[in-house]
């Protein structure tokens, strides 16, 4: 749940909100913290974050279920492609929260 807010050398590994919002959700989804239920909480806690943030994301929830499963079913040697994916998609659905 750190990662996204990791530094080295004094600078954030991850230094905007896109990145640390895409970095968390492919944790929470890879790296099995939960025994059952990983899309799910990993979908909760990115809109968590982003709405802590003053963000949402506008997606239609069968695209973002989708894209979730794909991410759960992507080759753990592919992250850097996986994870830039996912900045992506949220890029491409990041709005103002109301």
């Amino acid at each position: 749940v750190l990662t996204p807010f990791q530094r080295f050398s004094g600078k954030a590994l991850y230094p905007t909100l896109v990145a640390k919002a895409s970095i968390l959700f492919y944790l929470m989804i890879k790296n099995h913290p939960f025994q059952n239920g990983k899309k799910r909480i990993a979908i909760t806690t990115l809109l968590t974050f982003l709405f802590g943030n003053g963000k949402w994301l506008k997606a239609d929830a069968q695209e973002l279920y989708n894209f979730t499963v794909w991410v759960a079913h992507s080759p753990s040697e592919f992250k850097e492609q996986v994870v830039a994916a996912i900045q992506k998609f949220i890029r491409n659905h990041l709005t103002d929260a109301d």
